[in-house]
């Protein structure tokens, strides 16, 4: 993104050319190692391998402060974006892209879908209308009845988006929620009917303007419609105990731009069990004993999974439930395994043990997870190497 395209997007929402874009995407930097002028970067993906090549044509300065104020109207350094950008550079750098190989997935290779190959499937289905979720909580069944409710109603197909950025501390990991997804879908819903698809769209919790993210990255994947819960993508309490946004500002700012965008937010209400019944319902038609959904992902993680205890069948299907005592054991504590491995198969064996490390939230380290560069390190005519081409 260049500096106007930044200027305009901290301002307005939109790139120096008027496509509407909410969030900025840059490249920042240590302005203590900055590459010059006509230098080529190498970008690499969390495994070290080669993406793309960035020909350096300007830099610009990037001021954590009024960014922050700008997305989330707050600097609050209690919000988890504010947090993670006040650790970033200062620089920002921008250039021609030439792409060398899209990344490729080492785990759940058959959800990462290109957005004309997710069109294509709903055009295949014959599906007119698509409504998205973001399944960002842990699938339970009273978002079961949400989505069915829904997608009936609309007479839909739906896409379900694990969301998989990395999640706050205390979440399940976006892996887990993989195979929630995939499992709910493959035995509790219409599965002609549900696509569930592993975008890879970083989590900011920037609220309104995350929620508009999204809803252009849903429509490229074919949606119409956008399940839009109150305080959408947002990260909770600030420093003052108060949310960093109005209930229903999310999914206002959707509405605002649906002309443009071609899809419509839809309010996602909240369930209540009924326990004689043993269903969920409305929770704004449920009679007096019907009984709210009380558990959030930290609790779920905090009283039931870390501690060995049996999740309730109230709140997950009993398949679900198995899988999450599987895959998140009491035992397991989420950190840093060190492997060493220095054979020519490294990368193999990488991304052989990447779908077996991230559902315990573990990653590789040393040289398993491949040398990182240091900063400024630039492409030369026989790979990438440290100083200037």
């Amino acid at each position: 993104m260049t500096a106007a395209d930044y200027a305009r997007v901290l301002a307005e929402m939109r790139c120096a050319d008027g496509t509407l874009f909410p969030l900025p995407l840059t490249l920042d930097l240590d302005a203590r190692a900055l590459p010059k002028r006509g230098d080529r970067l190498a970008l690499r993906d969390e495994g070290n391998e080669l993406v793309a090549i960035l020909t350096l044509v300007e830099t610009f300065p990037r001021d954590p402060v009024e960014e922050a104020k700008a997305i989330l109207g707050t600097c609050d350094p209690r919000h988890p974006f504010v947090a993670e950008r006040s650790q970033a550079g200062t620089i920002c750098v921008s250039g021609a892209i030439e792409l060398v190989a899209l990344p490729r997935p080492s785990d759940f290779a058959e959800l990462w879908l290109m957005p004309s190959a997710a069109r294509q499937h709903w055009a295949n289905l014959g599906h007119s209308r698509v409504v998205a979720f973001c399944a960002r909580e842990p699938l339970h069944r009273g978002h079961e009845a949400l989505l069915r409710q829904t997608a009936g109603r609309l007479k839909a197909g739906l896409l379900l988006d694990p969301g998989t950025g990395w999640p706050r501390a205390g979440d399940l990991t976006p892996y887990i929620q993989l195979r929630l997804c995939r499992a709910l879908a493959a035995r509790c819903l219409d599965s002609d009917r549900t696509l569930v698809t592993a975008m890879p769209l970083a989590a900011r919790w920037a609220g309104p303007r995350e929620a508009l993210w999204q809803a252009l990255a849903y429509r490229n994947h074919g949606a119409t419609h956008f399940l839009v819960a109150d305080h959408h993508a947002d990260p909770g309490q600030d420093s003052r105990g108060r949310p960093y946004h109005a209930a229903q500002a999310a999914r206002e700012l959707v509405d605002q731009f649906a002309p443009e965008t071609g899809i419509t937010a839809v309010p996602a209400p909240e369930f209540a069990y009924l326990p004689v019944e043993d269903r969920y319902v409305e929770r704004a038609s449920a009679p007096p004993a019907a009984t709210p959904c009380p558990l959030s992902s930290r609790a779920l993680v905090d009283e039931y999974l870390d501690r060995g205890r049996p999740v309730p069948a109230w709140f997950v299907r009993p398949e679900a439930a198995a899988l999450l005592e599987t895959i998140h054991p009491a035992s397991i504590t989420p950190g840093l395994l060190r492997v060493a491995h220095r054979s020519e198969r490294r990368r193999q064996v990488r991304h052989g043990t990447l779908p077996h490390l991230r559902p315990y939230g573990l990653r590789p380290g040393g040289d398993l997870a491949g040398r990182r560069r240091r900063p400024g390190e630039t492409l030369g005519r026989a790979g990438v190497q440290s100083g200037r081409s």
